[in-house]
């Protein structure tokens, strides 16, 4: 600095900045305690205070309660970027609220911002948005990745965007090599206790619901036949009803209309990898005149809102949403913060 005389926080600010650029604190560097530093430069520990703060919200140190604080990235200092980018299927419906509420509440917490974008779960309109932020100078991005089973179609796009220095965190899906970080529930054990849940309650002849063009779907689908195959219950091939999204309701009520039309050869329960599923298996058994868990009982999958509309409160495996997006973005900040630390998952 230059002109005026220094303020004494301004001296700490200036002492902790020329510490990073020196490389004598690095990046997840624990400072000196306030009294060390307000004893090292002769100045009162409330400067050395204000001094933290000034440079906590500038993005150059993290302080923990109780612990202490510590440098952060010196590059991400520099650009000054606070924008994190949350990709995800959509805003407004179903369990994505949740996602986006999670990754907001703890982007308020830390001081970053996010920038919203939904794909509807098309792989192309995520690729253009991904190639929209990759020169953009954002801090890092929260991702939904549309992908199935045949592999991450835009996985290419994520990769030079990490090997650019911008962390990238899959939310809700996960690459089977784990190629990139992420954070999911284990939708394989979900599948089984979906399936467990019928068999413990005296199904045997069970059906099942699910996405084939979904990957944490796919996983479910293959806990609850593994489940089952293991108890000895086969599901016929006319019970397996599937579909590759978009979801069509109608689509999906009338295969399973088909297989409850049969009276001596029909399931008695349905298994379902999501509950927009569930909620068409019910509308198709109630066409059919069947009852609700009377005639056909049903199991959901993520405990979205409209499970508990309707007539008949629908038994569903919860789906933490908000905890998985709060873990993602400080899994994705802890990238931003300490590039070179070990990641935490």
């Amino acid at each position: 600095m230059s002109g005026a005389r220094m303020k004494k926080y301004e001296i700490d600010e200036e002492w902790v900045k020329t510490g990073m650029q020196s490389g004598r604190f690095l990046p997840a560097d624990q400072l000196p305690s306030e009294s060390q530093i307000s004893a090292e430069l002769s100045i009162a520990r409330n400067s050395v205070r204000q001094a933290l703060g000034n440079l906590a919200a500038q993005g150059f140190v993290e302080t923990r309660q109780g612990v202490g604080t510590f440098c952060l990235a010196p590059a991400h200092a520099a650009t000054g970027s606070r924008d994190i980018a949350l990709i995800c299927f959509s805003t407004s419906q179903y369990i994505f609220p949740d996602l986006v509420n999670g990754v907001q509440a703890t982007l308020n917490r830390t001081g970053y911002h996010m920038i919203l974008s939904q794909t509807a779960c098309d792989a192309k309109v995520e690729r253009e948005m991904l190639l929209g932020l990759r020169d953009r100078g954002i801090a890092g991005i929260v991702l939904e990745p549309s992908f199935g089973d045949d592999g991450f179609s835009n996985a290419d796009v994520v990769r030079d965007l990490v090997d650019a220095g911008v962390p990238v965190v899959l939310v809700d899906n996960a690459t089977k090599d784990d190629e990139f970080s992420s954070i999911t529930m284990d939708d394989f054990a979900g599948g089984r206790h979906a399936a467990s849940h019928l068999y413990e309650r005296g199904h045997r002849d069970i059906g099942i619901v699910h996405d084939s063009d979904y990957l944490p779907k796919i996983r479910r689908r293959n806990g609850m036949v593994e489940l089952l195959t293991e108890r000895g219950v086969e599901v016929p091939e006319e019970w397996q009803v599937s579909y590759r999204s978009p979801h069509s309701s109608l689509a999906v009520q009338a295969r399973v209309r088909s297989a409850l039309s049969v009276p001596d050869h029909r399931p008695t329960a349905f298994c379902c990898s999501s509950d927009d599923e569930a909620m068409d298996v019910m509308a198709a058994a109630t066409e059919l005149g069947l009852r609700v868990p009377e005639d056909i009982s049903i199991v959901g999958f993520d405990n979205a809102t409209l499970a508990s509309h309707g007539r008949v409160g629908l038994t569903t495996i919860d789906h933490p949403t908000r905890y998985i997006a709060e873990l993602a973005t400080n899994l994705l900040l802890h990238s931003i913060r300490y590039p070179e630390a070990p990641s935490m998952g």
